[in-house]
């Protein structure tokens, strides 16, 4: 806020196309978990998943874009530059984990069903601005890059791994971080093999 306050023209009406890092999480098996549980460990379950996985996004200086049922989808490198984007995406997604082990405790302790979750980072350029209606309208990101990021999350119940990210992803990190190179995989609306990799914690 205080870099836009400084710079009003970065957030302008319409679109403009920009490089960002998009974050996809989502929890596993969420339609079976919300079918067993009362709405009202439901929400508590919610409540501090997402308290806790926005608070890291924050601590990063992403932008949360919205929930999408549970899942969450956030960005880094618009409406302000961040050179680092990459970097700060990953970041995230492996102290989402960190924190979500200690919530995974908490909720083992207190008899509330444990819950696990698939994170998925592309890096891509896309179309920044804001889209909606007249009555309605969001600063959000569309394009293909933004499609790419959310495939890639679903490939982390093929793969069996908390965090995937695009070679491209890997490409722009400066920070070191373990990973596996996963080959080459088909993602639906893309024609061209997508290359990926784990990132392991």
């Amino acid at each position: 806020m205080e870099a836009i306050l400084k710079d009003p023209a970065k957030v302008t009406l319409g679109g403009q196309r920009r490089e960002v890092t998009i974050l996809f999480s989502d929890i596993r098996s969420f339609t079976s978990l919300s079918e067993s549980l009362p709405p009202q460990q439901l929400t508590h379950i919610l409540q501090e998943y997402f308290d806790e996985m926005t608070a890291e996004v924050i601590a990063n200086e992403g932008v949360v874009d919205k929930f999408i049922g549970d899942a969450i989808m956030a960005f880094w490198g618009a409406p302000i530059d961040q050179p680092d984007q990459a970097d700060r995406a990953v970041r995230t997604a492996v102290n989402m984990i960190k924190r979500l082990k200690v919530l995974q405790e908490k909720w083992s302790n207190e008899g509330y069903p444990v819950i696990d979750i698939g994170v998925g980072i592309n890096i891509g350029v896309a179309t920044v601005g804001n889209f909606g209606s007249r009555q309605r309208f969001d600063y959000t990101i569309i394009g293909d890059a933004v499609n790419t990021a959310s495939r890639i999350e679903g490939l982390t119940r093929q793969f069996e791994s908390h965090i995937i990210i695009s070679e491209s992803t890997l490409k722009q990190l400066s920070i070191k971080v373990e990973t596996r190179d996963l080959g080459t995989v088909a993602v639906k609306g893309k024609q061209e093999l997508l290359r990926v990799y784990q990132v392991l914690t």
